[in-house]
């Protein structure tokens, strides 16, 4: 695979794949076995997936990020973060730059609470660690994106994420997050055992 591919994954690995199957405007949202050309162009869709963080992109009550030459451009909606977008920027949906990466298939997300719930609490704990990972499929390819520790500004998440994670590993414990890593692995692999696990 191309390394732009792993670069679009590392960024997708950020949003939030494990609320598929949230409710918005009283309806129940489902990405799983959708394309993420997709799920980007369907702003339902689009909605379950931002997190906390995207909304600091753009000034309060401002849906595009800034005027040049007189023209708005990048509009909120605009899925160009995530490789899905055109070089037009007033015309997000022109032309993708990276087409291939748009036909990729959402297989299914999760975090700490999804896993611990599937795991029937056999071998993590309750409390959330800040795990997340996605799941994408395309042709013989499957790709796990765990999302990366966050450089949180707020000390109860920067604590829990660096000092319950990295500072176990560091110390050789075996923090929640990366038991929660190594069972979706075995389970990715154990479901598409005929093909590329990356």
């Amino acid at each position: 695979m191309k390394d732009i591919i792993y670069a679009g994954f590392a960024q997708l690995s950020y949003l939030n794949w494990h609320n598929s199957g949230r409710e918005i405007n009283k309806k129940i949202i489902r990405l799983e076995g959708k394309k993420l050309i997709d799920i980007f162009k369907d702003r339902e869709s689009f909605e379950i997936l931002k997190n906390s963080d995207y909304a600091k992109i753009y000034s309060k009550g401002q849906d595009y990020l800034r005027i040049e030459e007189g023209k708005k451009i990048y509009h909120k909606s605009d899925a160009r973060a995530y490789f899905l977008y055109s070089e037009d920027k007033v015309n997000g949906e022109k032309k993708p730059k990276y087409p291939e990466f748009g036909e990729w298939e959402f297989i299914y997300g999760y975090d700490h609470i999804k896993m611990y719930n599937e795991m029937v609490a056999r071998t993590i704990l309750e409390e959330d660690s800040g795990f997340q990972a996605s799941v994408f499929k395309k042709d013989n390819n499957v790709v796990i994106a765990y999302r990366g520790s966050d450089d949180n500004k707020e000390f109860e998440n920067l604590v829990s994420d660096w000092g319950d994670t990295n500072y176990d590993i560091g110390t050789n414990k075996v923090p929640d997050a990366l038991t929660c890593a190594v069972w979706l692995f075995d389970k990715v692999v154990t479901m598409y055992k005929n093909r590329n696990v990356n």
